[in-house]
């Protein structure tokens, strides 16, 4: 049977009486060998790539080579095939993921324009919250973060917890956001960064924003003897905002939907390379511990939209999660039982032995290590709570039922293992499973605590965000 090892006690005397000095010694002599970190990781390294739906990558089973190197990652690793992201909004669900806390409690939603001030107005992750990072760096991990989505920024709220943050996570390219991340551990341990964080443990959040639209063309993709899409279609196509892209697809052609999706492709996989260029420059080995999960996924007109942000479908809440540290985690292991992103804080906490915050929604996958499923059901929680968009959902076994409150409110019932493109509705046909489902979803949401009191807003004033947020759909008017 699994058993994380260390204990909290021998490892928090090591970590802050040789920290200091560890640093110190590390910037002077890049020769200076890692220490015992007492049966912890080196470091701990959370990846997330916005917008990236489950059955995009090698790790869901695309036929497609999307994620080489995520996917090699994952078969030295668990791979959860069946997670589900609690909303497909990105405040809402990376919210949750830091802080362990369904959507339903953060008080979190859209930013609006208010006319009068020319201001996006925008709701802030509260301080009540314990993050993730708060966590970790109260257990002595020198914290560092770099993220390209400005939903994400510091002065939302994200930065807590963080000794580094990329302040104003404005939406970078990769290889941008590695340059960013780089800088932010040169700050913290000087010119010998690449090596140094070694002598500490350390915890490294980044989160790339590529394959979100607009989609924009990557140098070689698709791969040699990849089918390549029509070359006029994909000029047409790429670059343009979700608007745009929405009046292109208003009567698709088989082929306009194949270019748009290898364009998006593209930015998966290009992202996957960078993500490798940072690992590979940064030394990180078998004994990192790495987490790599994504905030929602992508519609293809599946259910007659496009993005993300619009409803809870499968195709923008299923995400892929891949745990590896092959030093004490067990390697190739796949696991098709129910988990969320929810799940990520407990699991870290019971892998690093550290004391949690009390009250996380999700649970430790760590059983999952040596059992096929959970011993007591699952259920998954899912909330889209926008002004224009408000959308419930619940999972349980492969029953979903999905409830839209706002606009035109109506109730959708599907039988996953049978229908896992939820095309069938048989809300009409089982109204006594759909009814026991629905009531188990208000009995879930009536047992979470309310969102906290006091809840902040910040106004953003600069009008290239605005523009940036209106044309991906996330300032209301």
């Amino acid at each position: 049977m699994f058993r994380p090892a260390g204990s909290r006690a021998a490892a928090s005397a090591a970590f802050f009486v040789a920290l200091a000095a560890g640093i110190a010694c590390q910037r002077e002599d890049a020769s200076v060998p890692a220490r015992d970190l007492d049966g912890r990781p080196n470091a701990v390294v959370l990846v997330t790539i916005d917008t990236v739906r489950a059955d995009h990558t090698s790790l869901g089973g695309y036929d497609k080579p999307t994620t080489p190197f995520l996917g090699a990652l994952a078969r030295d690793g668990v791979n959860f095939t069946r997670t589900y992201a609690t909303s497909s909004f990105t405040p809402l669900s990376m919210a949750s993921l830091v802080t362990g806390a369904e959507a339903v409690t953060l008080g979190l939603g859209d930013a609006y324009f208010d006319a009068q001030s020319q201001t996006a107005v925008q709701p802030v992750l509260s301080e009540s919250f314990t993050t993730l990072a708060e966590t970790l760096q109260a257990h002595g991990f020198l914290t560092i973060g770099a993220a390209s989505n400005r939903h994400l920024a510091a002065d939302l709220g994200f930065a807590q917890g963080f000794d580094h943050y990329y302040e104003s996570a404005a939406f970078q390219r990769a290889s941008a956001l590695n340059r960013i991340a780089k800088s932010l551990l040169k700050d913290a341990l000087g010119d010998a960064y690449a090596t140094a964080w070694r002598q500490q443990p350390l915890f490294l959040w980044v989160h790339y924003f590529d394959p979100h639209d607009p989609y924009y063309r990557r140098p070689g993709w698709p791969l040699p003897g990849q089918p390549a899409p029509d070359p006029r279609r994909i000029r047409q196509l790429a670059g343009k905002s979700y608007g745009d892209l929405e009046r292109e697809l208003e009567d698709p052609a088989p082929e306009t939907l194949e270019a748009l999706r290898s364009l998006y492709d593209g930015e998966i996989h290009d992202t996957d390379q960078r993500f490798q260029e940072l690992w590979e420059h940064l030394g990180f080995d078998d004994d990192t511990l790495v987490i790599f999960t994504s905030d929602h996924g992508e519609e293809f007109l599946e259910h007659g939209g496009l993005g993300h942000a619009k409803g809870l479908y499968e195709e923008v809440v299923r995400v892929p999660l891949m745990i590896r540290w092959p030093a004490k985690l067990p390697r190739g292991r796949v696991v098709h039982a129910t988990a969320s992103i929810l799940d990520v804080y407990p699991t870290l906490a019971e892998l690093l032995d550290l004391a949690a915050p009390e009250g996380l929604s999700g649970r430790s996958l760590v059983p999952l290590f040596d059992t096929p499923d959970w011993p007591s059901p699952r259920p998954i929680l899912l909330e889209l709570d926008r002004q224009k968009e408000d959308w419930l959902a619940w999972v349980e076994g492969d029953h979903k039922v999905i409830r839209r409150v706002q606009p035109d409110p109506w109730v959708g019932s599907f039988d996953l293992a049978a229908d896992p493109g939820e095309t069938r509705n048989l809300a009409d046909v089982e109204p006594d499973r759909t009814a026991a489902a629905l009531a188990g979803l208000a009995a879930a949401r009536a047992a979470l605590p309310s969102p906290p009191a006091g809840q902040r807003y910040l106004d953003i004033s600069d009008e290239q965000t605005i523009d940036a947020l209106k044309a991906m759909g996330y300032v209301v008017e």
